[in-house]
């Protein structure tokens, strides 16, 4: 029994770390630049986007690097419409992420997938 309460404790613990990770990710708003993301940056703006509370697939649905793209292009479309506002940033009251992406951290996201 006493394992059992560790291994949920343990699953919390991650779930926390990982939510306060995907906190820190700056959301890519430029379809382009998200289109061409690969591996953990992809998956990190994927995660990010839901935690954010963006329109999107179900995560079983887009398992392949091609749907992941295509589902974040959509929901950076239905941000630019305004059809989704990020939940965070109505919680803390703070500006929305695209107010808050600026173009150095896009440049900096460029230089990073060069290297």
């Amino acid at each position: 029994m006493e394992e059992k309460r560790q291994k949920t404790q343990k699953k919390k613990n991650e779930a926390a770390e990982k939510a306060t990770r995907l906190e820190k990710v700056k959301l890519i708003l430029d379809k382009d630049i998200a289109g061409s993301l690969r591996g953990k940056k992809l998956q990190e703006q994927v995660d990010a986007f839901y935690l954010y509370g963006a329109k999107m697939p179900l995560r079983k649905d887009i398992h392949l690097v091609e749907q992941k793209k295509i589902a974040l292009q959509a929901a950076i479309d239905c941000f630019n419409a305004g059809n989704w506002i990020s939940k965070i940033a109505l919680a803390d009251g703070s500006s929305s992420p695209e107010e808050d992406a600026d173009d150095d951290d896009i440049a900096n996201l460029e230089e990073d997938e060069e290297e």
